[in-house]
């Protein structure tokens, strides 16, 4: 357990902040990760979208040239 002068040390630090005020941040930055997720969700879809009709297109083509 910390005494009274570790504690103000620690209290003191540049970089220490309250227990509730981490909690918030982390609880807002795992919310921004899962739009983030979300977001490279969407683009994945879209993606994987574009190239099955790139392949459709191509398996369309080549078929055509087998009938020439």
């Amino acid at each position: 357990m910390l005494n009274e002068k570790e504690l103000a040390e620690v209290r003191g630090a540049e970089d220490w902040e309250p227990a509730e005020v981490l909690l918030e941040r982390i609880k807002a930055e795992k919310v921004g990760n899962r739009k983030k997720r979300k977001q490279t969700t969407e683009k994945q879809k879209n993606i994987i979208q574009e190239d099955k009709g790139l392949i459709q297109q191509a398996t369309l083509q080549a078929f055509e040239q087998i009938d020439k």
